[in-house]
């Protein structure tokens, strides 16, 4: 609180030791950018989502202020979040449920903070629909890294039904 003052009692003699507190911050936060940006189409369906702040956020406070949402129904995605460059990005990986070809709604509501406490403005919205559906696609991948011979599971999408129609290759060599 800028207006805040307390005194301070000195005897004769005596020294009296106090915080000074200068420069307070009353400035809010602000969203920078973002990517994808508000609007964005074809987002890849698996990638992250960045936001770039003003200054420094206080990460605690994006739990219960922050949310991602299938827009039409209002399902909820989770993921995992990191905050980097000096606490000013937010990089989001969503875990589960993106679909392909739907639109989400990000939001972040005004309890999202920076180190001084201060609130953004207002709530930030931006929406996204992300791409179609390739027409083959591996998800995962079991286990990422092995020796010559070993049992890799591929799951994905828009294999063929019929197991030996499939080809895989790692480096173009046929597995």
């Amino acid at each position: 609180d800028p207006t805040a003052k307390d005194a301070v009692s000195v005897t004769a003699g005596g020294t009296t030791t106090a915080d000074i507190t200068t420069n307070i911050d009353v400035t809010p936060p602000a969203v920078v950018t973002t990517l994808p940006v508000s609007n964005a189409t074809n987002v890849p369906y698996n990638g992250s989502i960045l936001i770039s702040f003003s200054e420094a956020i206080e990460s605690d406070s994006l739990a219960g202020n922050f949310a991602l949402n299938e827009s039409a129904t209002g399902a909820f995605v989770g993921g995992n979040a990191a905050i980097l460059k000096d606490d000013s990005l937010l990089a989001f990986i969503p875990t589960g449920g993106i679909e392909f070809l739907t639109t989400y709604k990000l939001r972040l509501e005004t309890g999202v903070s920076d180190k001084a406490g201060n609130g953004l403005a207002v709530p930030f919205e931006m929406f996204f629909k992300t791409e179609p559906q390739p027409p083959v696609g591996v998800s995962t991948m079991v286990p990422s890294k092995g020796v010559e011979g070993a049992t890799v599971v591929v799951n994905g999408f828009g294999f063929d039904a019929d197991l030996a129609d499939n080809a895989v290759t790692f480096d173009g060599v046929a597995a």
